[in-house]
């Protein structure tokens, strides 16, 4: 295989790998917590969503239970939760970008905000493995756009 896998080829890879009784079970990691970075050419980016979508059906098709959660919704979703999606929406066209970075920082803090979202759906969802996802959307998520459903 060469260094840089096709789509299929990628696919094909990752199914084995987290369906495989070694990555289950954790095996040979030294109680270390297990995690596979999926890097992809950028240019792939949007087929990548579709992608990873077909690869979680796939994978619970064979009884692995996933648990798919996608930062970018998440930052949406606890705009909306704080009631303060539509503000941003309003002042965007109008407001520095710098100043827009800084209030998303503040108001989707990682440790006050996402880190507890992520919680509370591990805790939820009965799961074997997470794919997270969403996580170079941009520095400055892409407020006017809507997030992927």
């Amino acid at each position: 295989m060469s260094d840089v896998m096709t789509p299929k080829e990628r696919s094909e890879h990752l199914f084995r790998v987290v369906t495989s009784e070694r990555f289950l079970t954790k095996q040979g990691l030294g109680n270390e917590v297990p995690f596979f970075i999926c890097p992809y050419p950028a240019q792939e980016g949007l087929s990548m969503v579709e992608d990873r979508k077909a690869l979680v059906t796939r994978i619970e098709h064979a009884g692995v239970k996933v648990l798919d959660l996608n930062l970018y919704d998440l930052a949406f979703d606890i705009l909306r939760d704080r009631g303060i999606l539509d503000e941003i929406l309003d002042i965007e066209a109008e407001t520095d970008k710098g100043e827009i970075k800084e209030l998303l920082q503040s108001v989707l803090d990682p440790q006050a905000h996402l880190i507890p979202r992520i919680g509370d759906a591990i805790a939820a969802t009965p799961h074997d493995v997470i794919f997270l996802s969403g996580v170079g959307e941009g520095t400055v998520p892409k407020v006017g756009v809507k997030p992927h459903v």
